[in-house]
């Protein structure tokens, strides 16, 4: 019963034209999640989905975009974590790189979440 909001084709779009690789982090399985893309024919639009079978925590855990950092061989600060839940924003919290001098009540004061209305505000 999974549905892609109405904007999420459009965006998925936009980036992909604009050179953005577009990965899924879920706690969902990779063949779930892969069925909905296929039923949706974006496949293409997503260069990388991790699914609950390949982390050993998942979300809120930030091991899944960890694995995306690897595979991808990206820094943190190449990375847009967009989600719809509280899980979603500690998630990206628990991503965060806290090897410096920044801890994560300072990220959290910092308040590093931005609310978008809809998927069309990326645009």
């Amino acid at each position: 019963n999974t549905r892609l909001y109405d904007d999420t084709i459009p965006v998925l779009t936009h980036l992909k034209k604009n050179g953005a690789l577009c990965c899924i982090v879920s706690t969902k399985t990779r063949s779930r999640i892969s069925e909905t893309l296929q039923r949706d024919g974006i496949e293409s639009l997503i260069d990388c989905i991790i699914g609950f079978e390949d982390v050993t925590e998942p979300k809120p855990s930030g091991e899944g975009i960890h694995l995306i950092l690897h595979r991808f061989n990206l820094a943190h600060s190449d990375v847009l974590y967009i989600g719809d839940s509280l899980i979603d924003m500690d998630t990206a919290q628990a991503a965060a790189v806290t090897t410096g001098m920044t801890t994560v009540a300072d990220f959290t004061a910092a308040g590093q979440y931005r609310i978008l209305q809809n998927l069309s505000e990326l645009i």
